[in-house]
């Protein structure tokens, strides 16, 4: 039978203890920018649907922004009748902005948010857009807006982020409008997953000692 010797055993222990003290999780990011005469929109991400519940198959009749709403809705409008799948279980803001429906031209794969009504739209793949969203999968799509500002836009500038499940399966879609803030400090084990770590290499040293009768 394979041994480990006692510091590998504690390396082994740490490194999950410092693992589970840093949760990970994926998140969709759509910011909107003003970059010269031009408005850009850009989203990416990937989101775990392990926490939402299916609602409906839901019309796409283009991308477009409603701030009173808290929507956006991104990607390339494919020739289907039928091609979003919408998604309950969401929390957050409900609007972002006065202004009512504005479409834009956008390209890349469909999502999107319905904040005010608290939906998650993600896109419908294959033949006939019958193959759901798989959780995890990534998404990304851009769009520009020519000789646009955000105030002409209805836009209201700041961090708008709704946020579902728990654990594991927390997960995030945030709509970045106008400058991003300063991005915060790489995250560090904190005291506590430190002292867990510590204390395991203590154990096992001690426990190492007792066999040896040192």
């Amino acid at each position: 039978m394979r041994r480990f010797s006692g510091t590998a055993a504690a390396a082994t222990l740490g490194a999950a203890l410092l693992a589970s003290a840093l949760p990970a999780q994926a998140a969709v990011l759509v910011t909107i920018q003003e970059v010269g005469p031009d408005v850009l929109i850009s989203g990416s991400g990937t989101v775990n649907t392990a926490a939402l519940i299916q609602d409906s198959y839901t019309g796409w009749f283009g991308p477009n922004i409603f701030p009173a709403g808290a929507q956006i809705l991104l990607g390339t409008l494919p020739p289907a009748e039928f091609d979003t799948i919408r998604y309950r279980g969401i929390t957050g803001p409900a609007s972002f902005g006065p202004v009512s429906a504005y479409f834009i031209a956008s390209s890349g794969d469909v999502f999107g948010v319905s904040g005010g009504s608290g939906f998650l739209h993600l896109p419908l793949y294959g033949p006939g857009f019958t193959n759901p969203y798989v959780s995890g999968t990534q998404l990304s799509a851009t769009a520009t807006v020519n000789n646009a500002t955000l105030q002409d836009m209805g836009l209201v500038a700041g961090t708008y982020t709704w946020t579902w499940g728990t654990g594991v399966n927390a997960d995030s879609f945030t709509v970045q409008i106008g400058a991003a803030p300063p991005p915060p400090p790489t995250p560090v084990p904190g005291p506590s997953a430190l002292g867990l770590f510590a204390a395991a290499i203590g154990m096992l040293a001690v426990g190492r000692r007792r066999r040896t009768g040192a």
